[in-house]
């Protein structure tokens, strides 16, 4: 399985998890991403639509942002605590499965929370090793990450070009093939005709296609 399941809330990570996404889309081109913003269709189902999604996932990204475990409703409780809420739903169906790697991932200077602070079925996340992002960071904590999706996944190592790198990466490729086109060019050329030596006197200098012809020596006045 080949998937990845970013989980996240709306109010906590929104900004963080489109940002993560966009980066795994460049970087992991060969895995499927699954998100409920782009991939739920208008009246389907999503409790049916997260399972059907967590059987070709292979790994579920909990992005965790400072307000994940406290956001509340609008009857003021806390939305972890209600059974129907979404992320709780989705955090809960793949800590019960076996061959799904969950990994919680930090964003904004969040910390994991601990298992106490967390419903019954929840409460296995907090022993879960987490990844953590920030924004100084941002490319080199994202390069760690997909070096670990890579192997959970079974996906082979991709040769990445630094950014930095591009534009001589570029010019040189450029200059490399302007180069071989020249050699092309010169090995294509017409052998150059021979230097011209020094003619004796009354002979006329040998022309391609007419015979030398030998003038007679004038004498002297």
């Amino acid at each position: 399985m080949q998937g990845i399941f970013i989980s996240y809330r709306r109010q906590d990570s929104q900004s963080a998890a489109g940002r993560l996404a966009d980066t795994l889309k460049e970087q992991l081109p060969e895995a499927t991403l699954f998100r409920d913003v782009e991939t739920i269709e208008a009246g389907v189902d999503f409790v049916g639509a997260i399972n059907a999604a967590l059987e070709s996932c292979g790994v579920l990204l909990a992005v965790i942002g400072p307000r994940w475990i406290s956001i509340q409703d609008d009857a003021g409780r806390r939305r972890l605590d209600d059974t129907d809420d979404y992320t709780r739903l989705e955090l809960a169906t793949a800590l019960g499965r076996a061959d799904v790697r969950v990994i919680p991932v930090l964003v904004d200077g969040a910390t994991m929370p601990d298992a106490e602070a967390l419903p019954p079925e929840l409460k296995p996340l907090a022993r879960r090793n987490a990844v953590e992002l920030t924004d100084k960071r941002w490319d080199y904590d994202v390069a760690q990450l997909v070096a670990t999706l890579r192997r959970v996944l079974g996906l082979e190592p991709r040769i990445r070009i630094p950014r930095t790198w591009r534009g001589p990466a570029v010019a040189l490729a450029g200059l490399l093939v302007a180069v071989a086109g020249y050699l092309v060019w010169q090995g294509q050329k017409p052998a150059a005709l021979p230097a011209a030596g020094a003619t004796p006197a009354g002979q006329v200098a040998d022309v391609p296609g007419n015979p030398a012809t030998e003038v007679p020596a004038q004498p002297n006045a």
